[in-house]
């Protein structure tokens, strides 16, 4: 008789990647790995760099149940404050062996299980709108951008759910301001 695979492949290192992983552990299960294309845990939180970057609930419900935060900082976490706590999860669980980061080089593997816990907000949806080739200015998407910029006129675009919105704080010196915020899709 031929012995299964039990191996579990976990295709994101964000909060339920992360989760996953711990329950994994917990039961007893060791021989699961987690990829993730991003230099290190913390999915959209790691990636969305943006000035003023935080969540859009509060604090305590970014926390995992079994991991409680009661010392958050304010009521609506920022993100490097976010970050750290799926870091110090990472740490504390021991699930830095089981990382396998900067994916997406076509490395390929056998496993029992396959879990796609990349999370919907891992590709931005970038609305088309009217007049964006002829602009000139700066355009991102929050979950692309990370430093402030200078530029006179900016136009930014984000997520209803999962971001809290731009603040002016990241358009130092712009005049004109836009959010190009797409309607809800949920």
């Amino acid at each position: 008789m031929r012995r299964r695979n039990l191996s579990i492949a976990i295709v994101g290192a964000g909060f339920s990647g992360i989760c996953l992983a711990i329950g994994l552990k917990k039961a007893g299960f060791a021989d699961f790995v987690i990829f993730d294309r991003g230099n290190g845990p913390g999915g959209v939180w790691r990636d969305n760099t943006y000035p003023g970057a935080a969540c859009d609930a509060p604090s305590h419900l970014y926390s995992f149940s079994f991991e409680p935060n009661p010392d958050w900082s304010r009521r609506f976490a920022e993100q490097p404050e976010i970050l750290d706590y799926l870091r110090h999860c990472v740490t504390k669980y021991v699930l830095t062996p089981h990382l396998r980061l900067r994916t997406g080089d076509g490395e390929t593997g056998e496993y029992g299980l396959l879990v796609a816990a990349c999370g919907q907000l891992s590709n931005p949806a970038v609305p088309e709108l009217p007049g964006m080739d002829a602009f000139t200015g700066t355009m991102f998407h929050s979950s692309r951008r990370s430093a402030p910029t200078h530029q006179r006129h900016s136009v930014g675009c984000r997520e209803r759910r999962g971001a809290a919105p731009l603040r002016p704080a990241g358009c130092a010196g712009a005049r004109t301001i836009r959010d190009g915020t797409s309607p809800h899709w949920w």
